[in-house]
């Protein structure tokens, strides 16, 4: 199929109000089976671009392990979901921009601050990216995030308020 002219995308901008993971997840597969039938019959297709916030989840990809819960999956503090995606065990709810899914961590110093995680199927890939700009952050305490140990779970917010804190302490040599 050869594209004319430009791409087009749409654009659902939720971030205001918090999706159920649940829901956001089975809006994404239903997206992803239309893009399938609509490159099966050589139709032109848009791009998505879903922005939102989850209630608190954690979510584990398919060859997640649950040895890296830090809870028992018995009595756990949030809805827990197994993804199609890949990687280890998250967390996602407020303060977090967020599309789905979960693959490696994009990590700035000891701290990791986002997610990304990707799965192609049948030529159509669907990626989510979970960032943590104001996240409330004990949540990860309880887990070990995609299965990494030695960095910490961090997000914008608190990595502006350290750089002002040290900017406001910092000594310059005259």
């Amino acid at each position: 199929m050869t594209h004319k002219g430009k791409r087009r995308c749409e654009c659902f901008d939720l971030y205001k109000e918090l999706t159920p993971y649940g829901e956001a997840w089975s809006w994404q597969k239903s997206i992803v089976k239309e893009r399938k039938a609509l490159i099966e019959g050589n139709e032109d297709w848009s791009e998505t671009l879903i922005i939102l916030q989850h209630q608190p989840v954690y979510t584990l990809g398919t060859g997640s392990s649950e040895e890296f819960l830090n809870f028992d999956i018995k009595d756990v503090p949030f809805d827990v979901h197994r993804t199609e995606r890949g990687g280890e065990v998250t967390y996602h709810g407020p303060g977090q921009k967020n599309n789905s899914i979960l693959k490696d961590w994009i990590a700035s110093g000891d701290q990791k601050l986002a997610a990304i995680g990707i799965r192609v199927s049948q030529w159509v890939a669907y990626h989510g990216l979970a960032l943590n700009v104001t996240s409330y952050l004990t949540p990860f305490q309880r887990i070990v995030p995609c299965g990494i140990r030695n960095r910490r779970v961090g997000s914008i917010k608190g990595l502006l308020m350290e750089s002002l804190s040290l900017d406001g302490c910092r000594r310059t040599d005259i």
